[in-house]
């Protein structure tokens, strides 16, 4: 049976990541769509994309990669088309857990010395220079 596939990027790239797995979901005759997040805050990634989902037929399954995870865990909660989740090296918060309560569950990453402020108040950036390293 043919799904609604909904994919959703990471926080650190944007819905064109998944040009690789597009086609091939296509072949298997499945509906894709790749969100493209405006990425202000998780309630704003979390409300686009259960506005995607109610545009698109059931059953709906939702596919996020690293940061994807937890705007999907947020998207999917009582959505009865959503029939499942798959997590691509991402987050799978609890109810109540943050991305912040995750990472203080782990060693940091060498990807986080990449990290610095915008430009913009309240938002960060990928040192463009460490792209190949951090991502």
């Amino acid at each position: 049976m043919a799904a609604s596939i909904v994919l959703v990027h990471g926080a650190w790239a944007d819905g064109s990541s998944w040009q690789g797995v597009i086609p091939a979901l296509q072949s298997a005759g499945h509906q894709v769509t790749a969100v493209q997040l405006p990425l202000t805050t998780l309630a704003d990634d979390v409300a686009l994309t259960r506005q995607i989902i109610a545009t698109l037929p059931a059953p709906v399954i939702l596919v996020g990669h690293s940061y994807g995870g937890a705007v999907i865990s947020g998207a999917a909660t009582g959505l009865d088309q959503v029939t499942g989740l798959v997590f691509v090296a991402a987050y799978a918060p609890d109810a109540g857990e943050t991305i912040l309560d995750l990472n203080g569950k782990f060693p940091a990453t060498a990807g986080v010395g990449a990290i610095r402020p915008s430009y913009q108040p309240d938002v960060l950036v990928l040192d463009p220079a460490q792209l190949p390293t951090a991502f």
